[in-house]
């Protein structure tokens, strides 16, 4: 009768490390799943939340802007103003470490938008003083 009983906890004890290891690789599975779906969501958007990311960007100060704390600090607001879906889909850390991969292609748009904005100001002609 002991032997029985033993058998018997030793078949639930595998049954059960069973369990939890295919219950761990359908964590694994979903949590893969999960980064690579946010991931094709930033990418398939990343036109319209770089321009978004660009124009919120152009109102700090050029020398915050090579401050990685500041500009962290910053793409987080940026991403309190994207479009709901996309932050339903996208968690805000993703985000701001996509982001910050992305920092030196999003510093030169800044950069050429700036430079092109200045040589578009046009001063107003002055008469002359004769």
């Amino acid at each position: 009768m002991f032997k029985k009983i033993a058998n018997k906890a030793k078949n639930l004890k595998v049954d059960i490390k069973t369990k939890i290891s295919d219950t761990k690789q359908t964590a694994e599975n979903i949590i893969s799943s999960s980064k690579n779906r946010t991931n094709k969501i930033i990418e398939k958007k990343w036109q319209s939340i770089e321009k978004i990311v660009v124009e919120k960007l152009l109102t700090l100060a050029e020398n915050n802007l090579n401050n990685d704390t500041i500009l962290k600090a910053m793409f987080k607001k940026v991403y309190e103003m994207l479009p709901i879906a996309i932050r339903l889909a996208v968690p805000a850390d993703k985000f701001v470490g996509f982001c910050m991969i992305k920092k030196e292609p999003i510093l030169n748009k800044i950069s050429a938008y700036k430079n092109e904005k200045s040589n578009k100001i046009v001063l107003p002609k002055m008469p002359l003083l004769t």
